[in-house]
């Protein structure tokens, strides 16, 4: 088929990922939050909905728009995955799997 690439799925641990390391560049605003996580606008929204009832993303209101930003229990779920993935990676290497 031309034109399709071939693209690997994300997890939903990656999507999180994604969404919050993005935010820990600073505020955001949904739709360039939703750009720097490659994540269409209508699923961002219902995962920072998510994200801010589990504390992981607080939101506020910004001259009349709401702005994302991470929480303290954010920036440990990111140094954890980020852990966790590291110890992970190694080992599949050390191991030969890809």
């Amino acid at each position: 088929m031309l034109g399709v690439t071939s693209r690997r799925k994300r997890c939903i641990h990656d999507v999180v990922y994604d969404v919050l390391s993005a935010l820990r560049e600073g505020p955001a605003k949904l739709t360039p939050l939703c750009t720097l996580a490659n994540l269409p606008v209508d699923r961002g929204l219902r995962l920072l909905s998510v994200l801010e009832e589990c504390g992981l993303v607080t939101s506020r209101e910004e001259r009349g728009r709401r702005v994302y930003l991470l929480s303290e229990l954010g920036y440990v779920y990111v140094s954890l995955y980020e852990e966790l993935s590291k110890t992970f990676c190694s080992q599949v290497v050390s191991k030969g799997l890809k």
